[in-house]
């Protein structure tokens, strides 16, 4: 569902939560936040046709990555984050009628339980991974979360990454991260014979 563009502008106007996302609240009307989602989600791959497939969105923040996968027909999406749904304007969002998916409150590493072992077909792990105490610990409960596709984007402090066969790494330079980073996705997980 999409806001009206004049809604838009009056409920950005009046908001007073996080602005940590940009992308399209309507047509036409831009979310103030930092990080381009819409870019992002292009760069990663996320296919266009999400018809038919569960969703679940690790550190949701503003839920922008969520909104974009309704759009794409995914028919169940859920979000998560460690924050309040109040923080980053979830709750606000919700109120609006523009946003329809199930928030969870808790983290990466109590996800699974709180899920009651569901998986999805579909895990977005943005811009999570780099804040984690036990980075392990939090790929192994999102492994578990994961049935088919995880989508991990994060900041790494090698600007050089050596050229890996196989694996679906992006290096996006022109994006405005402290020298000597580099945003990485990792596109697809099934398979390998490392995760058993």
């Amino acid at each position: 569902m999409s806001l009206d563009a004049d809604v838009a502008v009056r409920f950005i106007a009046k908001a007073s939560f996080l602005w940590h996302q940009r992308f399209a609240l309507a047509p036409g009307v831009m979310k103030p936040g930092a990080n381009d989602i819409e870019w992002l989600v292009d760069r990663s791959g996320l296919p266009q046709d999400l018809t038919g497939k569960s969703v679940l969105d690790v550190g949701t923040t503003n839920g922008g990555a969520a909104f974009i996968c309704e759009a794409r027909g995914a028919s169940r999406v859920v979000v998560s984050d460690i924050a309040s749904p109040e923080r980053f304007g979830f709750a606000a969002l919700s109120d609006t009628g523009r946003l329809q998916r199930e928030f969870v409150h808790g983290s990466i590493y109590e996800l699974p339980e709180l899920l009651g072992g569901e998986t999805f077909d579909i895990v977005l792990f943005w811009g999570v991974l780099y804040h984690l105490r036990h980075p392990l610990l939090g790929l192994d409960s999102l492994r578990r979360l994961a049935r088919d596709l995880v989508y991990v984007e994060t900041a790494v402090s090698d600007a050089t990454l050596p050229e890996l066969d196989g694996v679906a790494v992006v290096r996006c330079t022109s994006t405005p991260w402290a020298a000597g980073t580099r945003r990485t996705f990792s596109c697809r997980t099934a398979e390998p014979s490392w995760l058993g």
